[in-house]
């Protein structure tokens, strides 16, 4: 018969160390700070003095982050020391199996975050955290539902890793293909951007100048991300009927950021049947007899990866790109059958890509609907 039972009550919840920066060396016992929970490469400080014992972790101990990034972790990168901000979380065996506590933890990580909304810095405090009430059942089957949620994280964890490997596939086919394009490895013959494309800032926004009788949507910076535009946050300005003939966009447009990551590059798919753009994105229209856009999007994305852009942006105050600076950016240009192969390919990968995401949406959605049901007592 299961229960409801505090966190507090089954478990317990050490917290961290809290190591002064003047205490790190270049050798010792990694300590784990929330960002080596969070990104695996991610850099170590080290400790080489003894702590208390409660203090070290081994792996398969459950870590929980409880500020600013608040997730549940399994441990398995060696002997460590941990850090404040972060719990171990020691589970009275006799109550609950270690891995029933990090599903049910995993679980209640969507309400304390849902707690927490609106935080300059989030984070859960320990008397709130060990009030919140999990569902218990008896051990034997706590094992069960264990055993369902293991095979549903592994299958989720397959997709994922799938994904990841399919995000890598272009930009390793286009080194194969073209090579570096910062050092022209395949020596191709090199052609200014301004050669290649016709390109422009788009119009800058002026409050005073806005009457609100022309409103238009149109992509600023944030819209545009790599190989993608996202349109889930438009915004509008007064484009008239000169703007509009200026700054509308077109099938196959490309937009490039001028700062943040300088360079960042899209296609202009027609997501929206009627768009334009701001004057922090250069909207760039290829040579068709040349150049094809999906060929200068993933040229400027290996750029940007090897340190292409650097002599190419002002500094003075936010790197930016300007555009004079850009048209002067050396392109290697591949014959245009090379490029339209390359371009095949890459729009196989992405309908492969398109519906492993679609699975991957699918495992999921499986996967939480598994946690509620477990948690809720119907599994």
């Amino acid at each position: 018969m299961s229960s409801k039972v505090p966190l507090g009550e089954v478990a317990k919840f050490i917290n961290g160390r809290a190591f002064k920066p003047t205490e790190w060396v270049s050798n010792g016992l990694p300590i784990i700070r929330i960002q080596n929970l969070t990104n695996e490469d991610a850099a170590f400080n080290y400790y080489d003095k003894e702590v208390e014992e409660k203090y070290y972790v081994k792996d398969g101990d459950l870590l929980i982050s409880w500020s600013a990034t608040l997730d549940v972790f399994i441990w398995n990168r060696g002997n460590a020391i941990l850090n404040q901000h972060i719990f171990k979380a020691v589970s009275d065996t006799s109550k609950i199996s270690k891995m029933f506590l990090f599903y049910a933890l995993k679980y209640v990580m969507d309400e304390l975050r849902a707690q927490t909304h609106g935080a300059t810095m989030k984070h859960i405090t320990r008397k709130p955290f060990e009030q919140t009430k999990i569902t218990l059942p008896p051990l034997p089957e706590q094992e069960r539902i264990v055993h369902l949620l293991d095979e549903a994280e592994q299958v989720r964890k397959l997709r994922g890793q799938a994904s990841a490997r399919m995000e890598e596939f272009v930009p390793a086919l286009f080194y194969e293909m073209f090579g570096d394009p910062a050092k022209n490895t395949k020596n191709w013959k090199v052609q200014p951007f301004g050669e290649i494309c016709e390109s422009r800032l788009g119009k800058m926004l002026d409050e005073k100048q806005q009457s609100g009788l022309y409103l238009r949507p149109y992509l600023r910076n944030q819209n545009v991300q790599w190989g993608e535009i996202d349109i889930s946050n438009m915004a509008q300005m007064d484009f008239d009927e000169r703007d509009r003939e200026v700054f509308r966009l077109q099938e196959g447009d490309l937009l490039i950021c001028e700062g943040g990551e300088v360079g960042r590059t899209a296609i202009w798919h027609s997501e929206l049947p009627e768009c334009y753009f701001q004057k922090a994105i250069h909207r760039a229209r290829p040579n068709l007899d040349i150049a094809i856009p999906e060929f200068i999007l993933w040229t400027m994305y290996a750029l940007s990866r090897t340190g292409g852009f650097d002599d190419f942006t002002s500094q003075s105050t936010i790197a930016h790109l300007t555009g004079v600076k850009l048209k002067t950016l050396p392109i290697p240009l591949p014959p245009l059958d090379l490029q339209r192969e390359f371009a095949r390919r890459v729009s196989e990968a992405r309908a492969v890509q398109s519906v492993q995401r679609r699975s991957e949406e699918r495992v999921e959605a499986l996967y939480q609907s598994m946690l509620a049901r477990a948690f809720g007592g119907e599994l």
